[in-house]
């Protein structure tokens, strides 16, 4: 059973209504990584999960080890060890940010203040943005 994180009143007009939990965006996106997350926990417990876990890492150890052999052949080929990965005059003279030849990242936006009149606005569906005229609330 799924459960909202939020707990957050929602507006959901009649035709959008077909029974779900529903949650702002941000909490559902939430609420659906940790359902994920859990299933493929459950996973992972099977057989099969064992078995693919046991495939992935077979795979991973010998991308590792190609790496590592052809590091050191080119190494062999060039002459130079693995310390030539920083050239000679560039160790320690890290750059900031501000010393980019386009200079400092631009200042962030400021919100746009936006006009109130005295009234609130209808509430809109949160599915589809329809004005909901006739709202039912349910407690849970």
């Amino acid at each position: 059973m799924r459960f909202p994180l939020c707990w957050r009143q929602v507006v959901i007009c009649r035709s959008c209504d077909r029974g779900q939990v529903y949650c702002s965006g941000a909490c559902s996106a939430r609420s659906r990584s940790e359902r994920r997350r859990e299933a493929r926990k459950r996973y992972r417990r099977t057989e099969k999960g064992r078995e693919t876990g046991r495939r992935r890492q077979r795979r991973y150890r010998i991308r590792q080890a190609d790496l590592a052999r052809a590091a050191a052949r080119i190494a062999r080929i060039t002459g130079t060890g693995t310390a030539a990965a920083v050239p000679p005059g560039d160790a320690g003279s890290e750059k900031t940010v501000t010393d980019h030849p386009s200079g400092p990242p631009p200042a962030p936006l400021a919100a746009v203040p936006t006009a109130r009149s005295g009234r609130e606005s209808p509430p809109r569906c949160a599915v589809c943005g329809r004005i909901v005229t006739h709202v039912v609330l349910a407690d849970p």
